[in-house]
């Protein structure tokens, strides 16, 4: 008889979220506890009180005083009523005993190995013949052995308390306590060995495989098959002692070999596992089992191509087999083939209606056509025949949070978790939904376990960065981003490789946020040309690059475009549209200033059905009010979005004042998977007066007015026929009535409206992309009429593997009241990588300003990171030729240099001048520490018009300009964020002799700051700025000469300038 011993654990863990789920007791004394049976593997059985041992199923109760028994090759999993997790190995048994006290619920172990994940701050007191252990809220693994207790700590801190003295052990760290001694603790290189038992290996036999057939078998291919068995439960050991002996019997055994590969690809050991797999397919080319094992390891290192042909293959040698045309299912699906994994799947139902892994497939297929109902059907039909299956369970989650309840979603993936708490995935997903729910501290933890177990997945770094950066953290964000940079292809925009879930809600925004948090502006436009490059059709660089358009001085119509193309290309997802943006040349005060803190503090991680509110409001010197409420949600396969903004301020002199008043509404509905239909629809109405900096400050007009209505209509259509290729429809109707009076003596009414239809083709490869597109427009205005066509072919593809060539053209014909043109284009492109972290950027191409209703157009607008679309006056055509520079070193210094030159016939009324630019602009980025980061950011232009109108007399024939910002960012874990920013400014402005207005040199320096603050759980943010902080009076002239603003104000006025504001976002 084993000698009891009396040992006594007390386990504590740390939390900082005590009051989370305050309310929800783990154990109470009411009769309605209750515990549920969720995995049953194997012999498991339960005694009701002191009845008789009967067999457990699936979603059986536990109640006070029930007993459960896991028998030899056998696994079981109950979630407790809080939503923790108890996974029980083989020869365990246990009881949960009533409480005697109402904080803490009993189970008695009486032998064998148990798995814990618990959340919250509600105590678990553990009972076993030789210790007694108390838990709250942690992640650890309990074995009751002769003699002696062992905990193995995978995440938290415990403290250890026996009779003899007490132990404190953290995350990675194993306490023995034996029975008169001190507990002892010792660190542990691989904890997750402690629960090896509990990891799901994926099945590559198409048949039953008992774990539990006769020892005295020796036919090598049964063998084969109960080593399948025992793996099934978690029995690594004895299945590798069948392994080794099969191969002993048949040393060429293909499917014992490709079982290897399986273990160790469980255990994340990719390089082996790969190994073992083409060793297994290498001994029989004609064996479904090693070509299956061999696309799960291709899967794993996202070599997604590679898996398909290995499972094509499978189904070619083996047609017959159900696990095979099921795993072909779940690849189709992977690579975003809805129709190709239907058909497979549906082969697999009829070779075997009772697989898991069909249902499983189909549930993601259904959850990718939003058939919430079906997808949930198909999960749980997975649950019934594997019950072992985490995918099911994680399918189960991932439904329960697109119907809006993130509660039961989070729990489904919990117990995922523990039926493969290896899984560096699921951990992904874990850490997403503890994110969800605003836990930051176990959203962290479980990124970091997903990084340790499997430091190749770029998944865990990418939402950790986003993670981050909600928390005052983008510093270190950027870290993590350039890490999933790094894993993922070097593609600056994160795509999932998993597939199972779209992940699409924070793609695009929240990136480009990271880098507009840092100021670092000139690596988000590099970045996310560098991203279309790979993929033109990912809705997320164009966000990218329209975000990092908005601080360039004219370029508006890149900046508004690239923003179409996002909406255009972005399928049903829960992102608000803030209603200024898709508007050109708003003054910043209809902005709320440059230092925006607004719409992006919102980040959801998953889809989800429900509405949110955003809201913002702002008030500051010059009498400037404004606020912006924008709300927006998602039901199944339909997203929208409605807003308004309203600003007011009185400007900094006379008849500077503004007020604008901007209505948007905006809705998606996702047809089919294949098909997006869009619409929207837009007001804006603005009152102002005299906005632009003429060089003297005082040189404006003091009767001038100018009153905008315009109202835009818009309808989109986005197709995806089949992989690799997207098809965009873009319709734009607008209206625009523009008053313009200076005071009794001139008062002009234009009116204008027109439309716009445009069509594009994408086609994409892993080795080349094209973009090609045709356009028609049609306006009429008081004063004149435009009748266009417009087509181009762009084509980017890489040889060698350093150099990325984009070859294109562009066919423009416009037909004007009384003139036609037509314009060729020829574009160019080149990026030359010859090292990492060094890129060699050249372009040429020419490009003309055509009519556009609203500034928007589907075409392109970069080539090679270089803008071709400039604020510039219809008609005009411009030339340009850019080479730059990008290089970094150590992840803490970012630099580099451009040059361009831009030459243009300016349409300027009935002439055309001819304009010449050339701008040196460089920049250097510095990551100082986790909290500190300093910027430099140096630009030179040169502009000359060589041939001025004669319309116009005031026009400048000469500006150089120079502006070089130095910055310091500051941002707290604690929430806190600060910057101070100095600008040094010269101009030397030229004008013809007959000018009216002045001209002359002059230079400043200006000190901008800001200080704010982040609220917890991603609530808001508020900040306070001041802008010219000295109050410095300057000589400034605008770009309001150089393009086709009307209303657009200078980024810097000779007065000091204040502002408050505040973000607040309710989900």
């Amino acid at each position: 008889m084993r000698r009891v011993l009396y040992v006594a654990l007390l386990i504590n863990l740390t939390a900082l979220f005590a009051d989370y789920h305050s309310s929800t007791a783990l154990a109470q004394e009411s009769p309605q506890w209750q515990a549920t049976l969720v995995s049953v593997e194997g012999d498991v059985v339960v005694r009701k009180l002191a009845g008789k041992w009967l067999s457990a199923q699936l979603n059986d109760s536990i109640m006070f005083g029930d007993s459960i028994n896991v028998r030899q090759y056998s696994r079981a999993a109950i979630k407790l009523p809080d939503g923790a997790v108890l996974r029980l190995d083989q020869n365990t048994t246990i009881t949960f005993v009533k409480p005697v006290d109402e904080n803490r619920s009993w189970l008695n172990i009486t032998d064998g190995l148990i798995h814990i994940i618990s959340r919250f701050p509600r105590a678990l007191k553990i009972v076993t013949p030789y210790a007694n252990a108390g838990i709250e809220g942690t992640e650890f693994s309990v074995e009751v052995k002769k003699n002696e207790t062992v905990v193995t700590v995978l995440e938290g801190v415990v403290s250890v308390s026996a009779a003899a003295g007490a132990v404190d052990a953290s995350s990675g760290q194993r306490v023995s306590a034996i029975s008169g001694q001190q507990p002892t603790s010792q660190l542990v290189i691989r904890p997750e060995d402690a629960v090896q038992w509990s990891l799901y290996y994926m099945p590559i036999l198409d048949d039953e495989f008992p774990a539990t057939d006769p020892d005295s078998i020796r036919n090598s291919n049964s063998l084969v098959y109960r080593a399948a068995g025992k793996l099934s439960v978690g029995r690594v050991n004895e299945a590798e002692s069948d392994i080794v002996t099969a191969l002993e019997l048949e040393p060429g055994n293909s499917a014992a070999v490709a079982l290897r590969s399986i273990v160790a690809l469980a255990q994340n050991q990719k390089n082996a596992a790969l190994s073992i797999a083409s060793e297994a397919v290498a001994l029989d080319p004609d064996s479904a089992a090693a070509l299956i094992a061999l696309s799960y390891v291709q899967q794993a290192n996202f070599d997604l191509s590679a898996a398909l042909k290995s499972l094509q293959l499978a189904i070619t040698v083996e047609p017959d087999n159900a696990l095979a045309w099921a795993r072909l299912s779940e690849i189709w699906l992977a690579l975003e083939d809805l129709d190709q994994s239907l058909d497979a799947a549906e082969t697999s139902i009829e070779l075997n209606p009772d697989l898991a892994l069909t249902q499983i497939v189909l549930g993601f297929a259904y959850l990718t056509r939003v058939k919430t109902d079906s997808a949930k059907d198909a999960f749980k039909k997975a649950v019934v025949l594997d019950q072992s299956a985490p995918l099911a369970r994680l399918g189960l989650g991932l439904v329960h949070i697109r119907n809006g309840n993130l509660n039961l979603g989070r729990e489904q993936i919990e117990i995922a978790v523990a039926l493969d708490p290896g899984n560096a995935k699921i951990r992904s997903y874990m850490g997403k939904a503890y994110d969800e729910e605003r836990r930051d501290n176990l959203a962290e933890t479980q990124f970091e376990i997903s990084k340790q177990l499997d430091p190749q997945d770029p998944t865990p770094w990418f939402y950790d960065a986003i993670r981050k950066q909600s928390s005052n953290r983008p510093i270190e964000s950027l870290a993590d981003l350039y890490r999933s940079i790094e894993l993922n292809d070097n593609r600056a925009i994160y795509r999932s490789q998993f597939a199972l879930d779209s992940d699409l809600a924070i793609r695009g925004t929240s990136v480009a946020r990271i880098y507009d948090d840092l100021g670092f502006d000139h690596l988000a436009r590099q970045e996310a040309s560098r991203s279309l490059g790979v993929t033109p059709s990912n809705h997320s660089a164009h966000r990218f690059l329209s975000d990092a358009y908005s601080r360039k001085p004219r370029h508006e119509i890149a900046r508004v475009s690239e923003l179409l193309q996002s909406q255009l290309l972005q399928p049903v997802n829960v992102s608000p549209v803030q209603p200024s943006l898709p508007f050109l040349y708003l003054n910043s005060a209809s902005n709320f200033g440059s230092f925006d803190i607004g719409l992006n503090e919102y980040t959801s991680l998953f889809e989800s059905d429900g509405p949110r509110l955003l809201t913002t409001l702002a008030a500051g010197s010059q009498k400037t009010k404004g606020g912006e409420f924008i709300t927006f949600g998602q039901s199944k396969n339909f997203s929208y979005s409605a807003g308004f903004s309203g600003v007011d301020t009185d400007g900094f002199r006379i008849n500077n004042d503004e007020n604008d008043e901007i209505v948007n509404v905006f809705s998606q509905w996702a047809v089919t998977p294949k098909l997006n239909l869009q619409a929207e629809f837009r007001n804006r109405n603005t009152l102002l007066g005299d906005s632009h900096l003429k060089f003297d400050p005082m040189n404006f007009d003091p009767t001038l007015r100018l009153n905008i209505d315009e109202t835009v209509a818009r309808i989109g259509v986005q197709l995806r026929a089949f992989p690799g290729s997207t098809t965009l429809l873009s319709g734009i109707y607008a209206e625009k009535d523009e008053n313009r009076s200076e005071g009794t003596n001139f008062v002009e009414d234009v009116a204008s409206s027109g439309y716009e239809l445009e069509v594009q083709q994408i086609l994409e490869s892993e080795s080349y992309s094209t973009v090609a597109g045709v356009g028609f427009h049609e306006s009429d205005s008081s004063f004149i009429d435009y009748d266009s066509r417009n087509m181009y072919l762009y084509g980017d593809f890489v040889y060698p593997a350093s150099l990325r060539w984009t070859i294109g053209a562009s066919f423009n014909e416009v037909e004007g009241s009384e003139t036609k043109t037509n314009h060729f284009g020829p574009k160019f492109g080149l990026e030359w990588t010859p090292v990492n972290h060094l890129t060699v950027r050249a372009a040429a191409f020419a490009a003309p300003r055509r009519p556009l209703v609203v500034g928007q157009s589907i075409e392109p607008t970069e080539i090679a990171g270089f803008n071709q679309f400039y604020d510039d006056n219809n008609g005009s055509e411009a030339e340009k030729y850019g080479l730059g520079l990008d290089l970094s070193t150590g992840r803490k210094f970012y630099y580099g240099l451009e040059l361009t030159r831009r030459v243009t016939d300016f349409s300027a009324g009935s002439e055309f001048e001819l304009r010449e630019e050339e701008q040196i602009s460089g920049y250097f980025n510095w990551i100082i520490s986790d909290s500190w980061s300093f910027t430099i950011d140096l630009s030179y232009e040169n502009y000359r018009n060589d041939l001025p109108a004669t319309n116009n007399i005031n026009t400048p024939t000469q500006l150089e300009s120079t502006n070089v910002p130095v910055s310091f960012r500051y941002f707290s874990r604690s929430g806190y964020f600060a910057q101070v920013q100095a600008t040094y400014i010269r101009q030397n402005l030229e004008r013809g002799n007959n000018a009216s207005m002045s001209d002359g040199e002059d230079d400043v320096a200006l000190v901008d700051a800001l200080v704010g603050y982040r609220f917890a759980q991603k609530k808001g943010a508020i900040s306070f700025s001041v802008r010219n902080a000295g109050g410095e009076y300057f000589l400034y002239q605008d770009n309001a000469f150089r393009s086709a603003a009307t209303t657009r104000s200078a980024e810097s006025i000779p007065e000091r300038e204040l502002l408050l504001k505040a973000s607040f976002s309710f989900h």
